[in-house]
């Protein structure tokens, strides 16, 4: 029949809307065998190396990506596929790699709607090679749009661990206190706790910073910054002689 290639097709996007991706997978192998000249075959291999990232198959999506961009360049999809084989790379510590990739896209795909994500990416990648320079202007790109970007936020913390890192206390503070402002589930707020109350602790701030390290043992009754918590708790007590208190 020749509707049994498109029929083939559907069947394989049916079970990828279904979430079942799994057993998608063979459905795309046997159909790019089937009909490997056909018209659908580029989808074929973008929905290969989709549901492979989709299910954390970096490595198996990461091949397909490069298949995909090498026969089909011109593609619509090629953009995104682009950045998913970027991703693929992010996702596996192939940091340089990962660089190389999310630069590429930015180069040639500067207006699709991955380039946020991209710019993002990349200076999360530079700051994992700590190359720090590189990194502070597109996480603070990054930054500014935070608000309502979800996933975004974390640049205000890693751009908080850098200022904190050179002794910069007061913008680490910054930082930190717009993290934390950011949501009440953040997976890094123990941390960004921790660092802006040291942060204002490093000022001679230890009003404002056993006030912090109080809040934090109240949320994170079993972090595992607990000790250091109440230790230097008891240093700013210290320091405003309130000794009875620590």
């Amino acid at each position: 029949s020749a509707l049994l290639p498109e029929m083939s097709y559907d069947r394989a996007v049916a079970l990828v809307q279904a979430q079942k991706r799994e057993e998608a997978l063979p459905l795309l192998e046997q159909f790019r065998r089937n009909f490997p000249e056909h018209a659908l075959a580029a989808d074929a291999v973008h929905l290969q190396a989709l549901v492979s990232h989709e299910l954390s198959h970096y490595d198996e999506s990461g091949k397909f990506c490069r298949e995909f961009l090498k026969r089909f360049p011109k593609h619509n999809s090629a953009a995104f596929v682009a950045f998913v084989s970027a991703e693929n790379e992010f996702l596996t510590e192939h940091m340089e790699i990962a660089e190389k990739g999310y630069r590429d896209f930015l180069t040639y795909f500067s207006h699709h709607a991955q380039a946020p994500q991209a710019r993002y990416r990349l200076g999360m990648t530079l700051y994992r090679l700590q190359k720090f320079d590189e990194a502070a202007p597109l996480l603070a790109q990054s930054a500014a749009g935070a608000h309502g970007a979800k996933g975004f936020e974390s640049s205000l913390l890693v751009l908080g661990d850098m200022a904190f890192q050179r002794g910069e206390w007061k913008t680490a503070e910054q930082h930190y206190a717009e993290y934390l402002k950011q949501g009440a589930d953040l997976q890094g707020a123990e941390d960004a706790l921790l660092r802006m109350a040291m942060a204002r602790q490093r000022q001679g701030r230890h009003e404002d910073s056993a006030r912090d390290y109080e809040e934090m043992l109240r949320r994170f009754p079993k972090g595992r910054h607990r000790a250091t918590a109440q230790f230097e708790r008891g240093q700013c007590l210290a320091a405003l002689n309130r000794d009875e208190d620590a």
